[in-house]
Order: structure tokens, then sequence, then C-alpha cells
């Protein structure tokens, strides 16, 4: 296999890049936290869990929900009080 020399440039251009990307991923992250109301997908994947599975939460009573123009909305609030309080 080859050998190649790494410059001080190439090592500075490689922080560049990983310095942009976790930039990008705490946007990322950023925004999906500042989220207050998730929609039933949003809210499945955010539990892992089916949405069959957050369905029944919610007709058992487990996970509150708001139910506007035929779509079901879930406060993260909730869902985090819910899996705080469910912590053993």
């Amino acid at each position: 296999m080859p050998t190649k020399i790494l410059t001080v440039e190439d090592l500075a251009d490689f922080k560049s890049d990983i310095f942009n990307k976790i930039d990008e991923i705490k946007s990322i992250q950023n925004q999906q936290v500042s989220k207050r109301w998730l929609r039933t997908d949003e809210a499945a994947e955010y539990l892992n869990i089916a949405k069959s599975t957050l369905q029944n939460y919610r007709i058992n009573k487990v996970i509150p929900a708001s139910k506007i123009a035929g779509s079901y909305y879930y406060d993260i609030q909730d869902i985090d009080r819910l899996l705080l309080d469910k912590k053993i």
C-alpha cells in the first residue's frame, strides 16, 4: 500500500470538515428538540415504537394526545415526563 504524507493543510481541512459536520448535527438536533408538538409518526419515531403501539398508549390513556382536523398531536413534554416517571 502506498504511503501518503499528510500536510498541515490536509489536517486543517480535516479539522474544518469535522467542525462543520458537528455544527450541522447540532443544528438538526436543536430543530428536533425545540419542536413542542409531534404528529403520530414523529412521536412513534421519538419513542422508537410502532405507530400501532402509540395508538394503544393513546387509547389506554398512557400518553395524552390532542386531535385537530383528524390528526393526533403529542406534547413532547408529556412524553418526556412519562419516560421519567417510568424510569426504573
